[in-house]
């Protein structure tokens, strides 16, 4: 495993923790690859390649990737798709790796600290079956995106019935089918409605 800072979104000089992980594997007769199934709709849906550079990039279905190293950390970073040529970090990891005690620490702060993005956001992101759409759901926006990132549909979400319907349909997520303490639990001001 690699445990990662996520650099999307932010500010080159923002700090920010090790909240992310991601999986280096290793293929027969290929070399070693990254892959990384839980960052939503920026990665990548194929392995990338750790031997993809600025020169060489690694160019697949979703984006063109590459790998860079720099100040003790190993960098991630995908082809704009608006900016023609400009490269966006997403995330970095140490040269010195982990252990899995940092792999526990990463995951309680993510889901317990007052401003961690799980703790904070609602977010549901997948692909569809076909794997040529990426979709959304950040707080009361749901997006889904073509799977090399053109938008193709944009809807605010107004009620906590619509939230629940793009749920089901999108996400394939039954509110209704859990009890009815829990469900309602949900639907309330500290459950999902705060965010819409």
């Amino acid at each position: 495993p690699l445990l990662c800072r996520v650099r999307w979104g932010k500010k080159a000089d923002e700090e920010t923790g090790f909240t992310h992980m991601c999986l280096r594997v290793e293929i027969a007769g290929e070399g070693p690859f990254l892959a990384d199934v839980g960052f939503a709709g920026t990665n990548s849906i194929e392995p990338i390649s750790l031997s993809a550079t600025e020169r060489e990039p690694a160019v697949l279905s979703d984006g063109t990737w590459s790998i860079s190293e720099r100040d003790g950390y190993v960098f991630l970073s995908v082809q704009d798709r608006e900016e023609e040529g400009v490269l966006r970090d997403l995330y970095c990891w140490s040269t010195t790796g982990c252990m899995y005690p940092d792999l526990l620490q990463a995951n309680h702060w993510s889901c317990t600290w007052g401003t961690a993005r799980f703790t904070s956001q609602l977010f549901v992101a997948r692909t569809n079956e076909a794997q040529t759409e990426k979709m959304h759901i950040l707080n009361n926006k749901f997006v889904r995106r073509a799977i090399a990132g053109a938008v193709q549909e944009t809807t605010e979400i107004t009620s906590v019935e619509q939230l629940e319907e793009m749920l089901r349909t999108h996400f394939n997520l039954d509110l209704g089918a859990w009890d009815p303490e829990t469900l309602e639990a949900v639907q309330t001001g500290n459950g999902v409605k705060r965010y819409l």
